[in-house]
């Protein structure tokens, strides 16, 4: 069978997973600060935001299956940027970008540019299973290498993860972080 539409939309719908993520921790924040009735309201807006660009991308522009998933972004994005306001109104908090969005992201470009290289080079001789089982684990380590190098997590964050001494000693000794190592 020909899977290759499924794979682009879970490929286009993972964002969304990323902005119900992050509604979901905002929608407990407010609830946290007494705010019951603001996650439901931003729910509500969202909604009618969906809908109308759900009408707009089947009937107006035919998009057809990816119209559901793009709307599915819009809705959970909508969302976001709704409760985001709210907490900045509020509390005066400000999400920071670079070391939340930008650095996660071009570590996962990279990663994804990996795994797909790894992936073409093995499976030419060793096959589509084991080439997928490599790519993955040259994946994890390609993001994991990423993360720390572009300074998305820091030493003090890799010390407070479970063997995150001997983590910070090989970042250390592969110059993703600088210090000395032991």
């Amino acid at each position: 069978e020909d899977n290759s539409l499924l794979v682009r939309l879970t490929m286009v719908g993972s964002l969304a997973v990323v902005f119900f993520s992050l509604s979901t921790v905002t929608n407990a924040v407010l609830q946290g600060l007494n705010r019951m009735e603001m996650p439901v309201r931003h729910a509500a807006i969202s909604l009618v935001i969906h809908i109308v660009t759900l009408f707009l991308m089947l009937v107006v522009l035919k998009w057809n299956i990816y119209a559901v998933v793009l709307s599915k972004i819009i809705f959970s994005g909508a969302i976001c940027i709704l409760n985001a306001k709210a907490l900045r109104d509020r509390i005066g908090y400000v999400q920071e970008k670079k070391k939340t969005f930008l650095i996660p992201t071009l570590a996962s470009l990279i990663m994804g540019v990996i795994a797909i290289v790894i992936h073409l080079i093995f499976e030419l001789f060793a096959g589509p299973y084991i080439a997928t089982i490599i790519a993955l684990l040259a994946a994890v380590a390609a993001y994991g290498v990423s993360i720390v190098a572009l300074g998305g997590i820091t030493e003090e964050e890799l010390l407070g993860m479970p063997k995150g001494a001997a983590l910070v000693t090989i970042c250390r000794r592969l110059h993703l972080i600088r210090g000395e190592y032991k």
